[in-house]
């Protein structure tokens, strides 16, 4: 099973990786003009090529977590400057949807040990949801110092131990009480948000990579249709 997981996962991922970039080349006009309409059409394409190409990488990373070979490469990373790139990443996404978003960071920078790739995709994880889920009003996103242990509110102990906290919240759908403590587990989808696009992997992949971080993952939401908040706290250097 194991695999034959990999095996087909990987002869996805490589075409789907030269179909993607085609599609760019093409959207950019590097074989030659070509008409809106067209460029539209190449536009989906692509988005098309990225969403699977997400999907084959979240299998991917449910095998190498079960089998307990998830590499991580630790180093001094700029969280502050992570998270403005992933929300520059995701300007046109908001854009699109004619989102306020915004980026609110208390500090110039704030160094944290991590593998920066991993946490990238965590970042992109929750801050993307909060996007597709949200048809109208705001994704706001946040980053802070923080002395306050994440699920438990508690303080971090007294151990002069400081974290760094990333909050994102939306005007969007919104959790309902009853799914907020399965939402990080394998697969899970509430029903209202079966028309938008996902596997019901990445939140779950999200909780492991922010569990080897030492780090902590939570949503809070006032129910349904009144939006949602994303928390993820870190240990800071």
């Amino acid at each position: 099973k194991a695999g034959m997981y990999s095996f087909v996962s990987h002869q996805i991922k490589a075409p789907m990786g030269i179909i993607k970039g085609f599609s760019q080349l093409i959207y950019d006009g590097s074989y030659g003009k070509i008409p809106e309409t067209v460029k539209e059409r190449i536009g989906d394409i692509k988005k098309s090529a990225d969403r699977l190409i997400q999907l084959v990488e979240d299998f991917l990373n449910l095998r190498r977590m079960e089998e307990g070979k998830m590499d991580y490469q630790f180093k001094d990373v700029d969280i502050v400057g992570l998270i403005k790139s992933v929300v520059e990443e995701l300007q046109l996404l908001a854009k699109q949807k004619k989102l306020e978003f915004t980026l609110e960071c208390a500090e110039e920078k704030i160094m944290i040990k991590a593998d920066e790739q991993r946490l990238r995709q965590v970042f992109q994880n929750i801050i993307e949801n909060s996007i597709k889920y949200t048809q109208e009003g705001f994704v706001k996103v946040k980053c802070q110092m923080s002395d306050v242990s994440a699920e438990s509110g508690s303080a971090s102990g007294g151990n002069g131990q400081k974290s760094v906290l990333l909050s994102v919240s939306d005007s969007g759908l919104g959790i309902k009480k009853e799914v907020l403590p399965e939402l990080f587990d394998q697969f899970k989808r509430a029903k209202e948000a079966r028309n938008i696009q996902g596997t019901g992997l990445g939140l779950y992949v999200a909780r492991e990579i922010v569990k080897a971080h030492g780090g902590e993952i939570w949503a809070e939401s006032d129910g349904e249709g009144r939006g949602s908040r994303f928390y993820v706290g870190l240990a800071a250097t």
